[in-house]
Parts: C-alpha cells; structure tokens; sequence
C-alpha cells in the first residue's frame, strides 16, 4: 500500500508544479538596419536602447559620388548616406556630412560646407570648404579644399527646392588631383 501512495503523491506533485507552467514564447526582434540576419534563432537582446547604442543619423540621405583624376586614389567612390545633408537658408549655408569607417572602397569621410548658398544657386561660388578622406582609416589621403583661404581652386554649384538638392562641386587640390563631387540630397 505503501507504493501506491508514493505513486499517487508523485503525480499530484507534478501535476501541481506543472499546473501553471507555461513555456515561453519567442519575442520578435526588430529588424537590423544592418540587413537581414542569418540565425534562425529569435534574439535575445533587448529592444530598449542603452547607452552604449550610437545614435542613428537623422534628417535628409544623400547620396554622394566622388571622381578623382591624378593621384593614388584617382577612381570612383560612392556612398549612402542617412542624416548628411543640412540646408540653413537663414544663415545661407548648405552642409554635407558623411563619415564610414567601414566603406567598401575606402571613401571614409566628406565634410563640405557650401558657406553662400544663394551664390551657389543663382551661379558658380568658390565660397566653401570641403575635406575628404579617401583610402580606409588607416592611411590614405585626405583632401582639403578651401579657395579662400589659398587651398586648392574650384566652384560650386547647388540647385535647390523644397524636396531635394543637388550639389554639383568641381575642384583641384594642392597636390593636382581633379576632384568632382556630386550630392543628391532627399530634403523631406
């Protein structure tokens, strides 16, 4: 008699700690900017953001071609950029900002400022600065141009509306490469 009751005690233990189990259920991740993932394992990260989290570039993509003529780097470089583009029409300014670190074709960084706009729309303007890195973060070249202040030569030129702008710059750098710079910026 003994068994029995060992037998009956063991199902009603298991029963009762099984009784309000419930197996947990996959939570859906959030798609990665970064493309599909691979693992067919749901993830287990947190969707909260921390504070080890960069922030994500906001405001108008753009898109930037990059031709050099001379020199080591001379080529084609293109980039997406998200957040790049930044029209002031109050201080009559236009920006481009790109930066990547891990480009492909190693065109890691532009940083243009247009400083009269309303010149550059209505005809050609050497007002700006622009500075480019070409050839990966570790070595390479940069280029600074400048025509005011004596470093390189060139114009641009930015046809502007209120949905996007183009941004069209033909220059030559110190060390005689030509260097043309397209930018096609979404506004909205």
């Amino acid at each position: 008699m003994k068994r029995p009751l060992t037998l009956i005690g063991v199902a009603i233990a298991a029963v009762a700690c099984n009784g309000g189990y419930v197996p947990p259920q996959a939570t859906p991740s959030p798609i990665h900017s970064g493309g599909p993932t691979t693992s067919a394992q749901p993830s287990a990260t947190s969707t909260q953001p921390s504070a080890n989290d960069a922030p994500q570039p906001t405001g108008p993509s753009a898109e930037i071609e990059i031709v050099i003529t001379g020199g080591p780097h001379d080529g084609s470089y293109r980039a997406v950029a998200p957040g790049a583009c930044r029209s002031q029409p109050e201080q009559n300014r236009f920006s481009v900002n790109y930066a990547s670190n891990a480009a492909p074709d190693g065109f890691v960084a532009l940083d243009l400022v247009l400083r009269d706009a309303a010149v550059a729309i209505d005809d050609a303007s050497d007002d700006f600065e622009a500075k480019i890195s070409l050839g990966g973060p570790n070595g390479g070249v940069s280029y600074t141009i400048d025509p005011g202040s004596g470093e390189g030569d060139g114009n641009a030129f930015l046809d502007l509306s209120d949905l996007d702008a183009t941004l069209d710059l033909e220059a030559d750098a110190r060390d005689g490469a030509q260097i043309a710079v397209t930018v096609i910026c979404q506004l909205v």
